[in-house]
């Protein structure tokens, strides 16, 4: 295992903090995921057996890949995670450009409903989650350096990862998507991503190049989430349960026919 290079033992509650953050978010993005592409293709078991599937790969290669930047010096590897940090913000937050460019497409491309889901889960969340994916082993690396007791240290952030996904899933389904909807939520996970960006870099005392390349990013990710944002709502409304909208069925004023559409499926008709 490498020497720590910085002058003193990073805090572990620092660690564990960010550990958990990053975490929560991930697990946020993946339930906001099933929201999202249901107005496209209908939520369904095969829609929540695609995302997942696509989250654990996604996180499964981040880890991989992490493990890997692990084994730099410690400052050098803090700060190849904050890079991945600010890609996880610009991916998370041009998640719903790319649903919204690529559905229309991807669902004439392919009849059948699974290659369409999977594609659309591919497209849209395979990075963020790759990305998002990298610190973890990252951090417990560093949390085990130059400890005492590393072994509990790695008990510790490993408790940290579950206790941030079962946070993350809890905050999503009662509290983000019920109140701001998903596109606001993902613009928060974005910011949360930003802020984990800038810790990263302080840990790993990047010079003054860097840090200003690091704030170039983080503008760049919170402009893609601020494009996101101005779009018009998929939904006309997004309630707890489904993405309600209303489609005009009659090109004639006199007689108009409204179709009530939620999610994916049309519910009802209104006609005079």
């Amino acid at each position: 295992m490498k020497v720590n290079d910085t002058s003193k033992i990073i805090p572990l509650w620092l660690l564990i903090f960010l550990q958990a953050g990053i975490s929560a978010s991930s697990l946020i993005v993946e339930i906001v995921a099933g929201r999202m592409i249901a107005p496209y293709v209908g939520m369904s078991l095969y829609t929540w057996t695609s995302i997942i599937a696509v989250v654990l790969a996604g996180f499964s290669v981040g880890h991989w890949w992490g493990g890997k930047i692990a084994s730099l010096p410690t400052q050098r590897a803090l700060r190849v995670t904050g890079w991945t940090m600010i890609a996880a913000a610009c991916t998370t937050a041009g998640a719903t450009l790319l649903l919204r460019a690529f559905a229309g497409p991807v669902v004439e491309a392919f009849t059948h409903p699974l290659a369409a889901i999977t594609t659309l889960s591919v497209l849209a969340f395979f990075l963020p989650s790759l990305f998002a994916g990298v610190p973890a082993p990252i951090l417990t690396v560093v949390a085990m350096r130059d400890r005492d007791r590393s072994e509990q240290a790695l008990g510790a952030m490993f408790a940290s990862g579950a206790v941030g996904a079962i946070v993350g899933t809890l905050l999503a389904g009662f509290l983000f998507v019920p109140w701001i909807g998903s596109v606001k939520t993902l613009l928060v996970i974005t910011m949360v991503y930003a802020i984990a960006a800038v810790l990263c870099f302080r840990l790993g005392k990047a010079v003054l190049r860097g840090t200003v390349v690091a704030v170039l990013g983080i503008g760049v990710a919170v402009g893609i989430g601020a494009w996101a944002l101005s779009l018009p709502s998929v939904c006309d409304r997004e309630s707890s349960y489904y993405c309600i909208r209303t489609v005009s069925l009659s090109d004639n004023p006199d007689d108009p026919v409204h179709l009530m559409v939620v999610d994916h499926l049309a519910h009802g008709i209104s006609a005079r």
